[in-house]
């Protein structure tokens, strides 16, 4: 959502995707093209971390990652810019799931851990949430995916059948969050040019 606006990006179909950035309107009551991504459409069968997508409101930027390089579309000038390349943690061990937590913040995991990206600072934290049996490998990954932020705490609603209701809520806090290093989440184009 972009200004009361709806948009959709790269995806027609079950398991297809595009480059296309389109919005809806509501009065037409139809989706009309906006952009196209800088790269191809194909049919990924390798890339892990292609659903890493977000929208920055504050700096009005939707972010999309595409194989190991992250792209940057600015609403204000209508122009996608190529960023660089992705930490190499994101995408050398299967499947990377994201959630956003905010504007600037996001949580990242795979096989090889968990990561807290800050795409501003474009700063990648390897998280320690060895303790945090919410999001450990042990009580599964998939209630991962019914993650809202509400105030500065993370809400996670996770399948279980051991009570009644089938599920339950647990609340995370980020800013408790233990971490070991800090690396650059992307590697900027213009170092690779040079």
């Amino acid at each position: 959502e972009r200004q009361g606006r709806i948009y959709s990006f790269g995806g027609y179909g079950f398991w297809m995707e595009n480059n296309m950035l389109n919005r809806f309107d509501e009065s037409a009551r139809e989706w009309f093209h906006v952009s196209e991504a800088p790269y191809p459409i194909e049919v990924d069968k390798q890339s892990g971390i292609r659903h890493l997508r977000w929208y920055d409101k504050k700096e009005d930027v939707l972010y999309v990652s595409h194989f190991r390089t992250l792209y940057a579309y600015s609403f204000s000038n209508d122009k996608w810019i190529r960023k660089g390349r992705l930490q190499k943690d994101l995408y050398t061990s299967g499947i990377t799931n994201f959630n956003i937590i905010n504007d600037s913040l996001g949580l990242a995991y795979n096989k090889s851990g968990y990561w807290l990206l800050d795409w501003r600072k474009n700063e990648l934290h390897k998280l320690d949430l060895s303790a945090n049996q919410e999001i450990s490998a042990q009580s599964g990954l998939d209630g991962i995916h019914c993650m809202y932020m509400k105030d500065q705490e993370m809400l996670v609603l996770r399948k279980t059948d051991k009570v009644k209701a089938g599920f339950f809520l647990t609340v995370l806090v980020p800013s408790n969050w233990k971490t070991w290093e800090t690396t650059r989440f992307y590697t900027p184009y213009s170092w690779y040019k040079i």
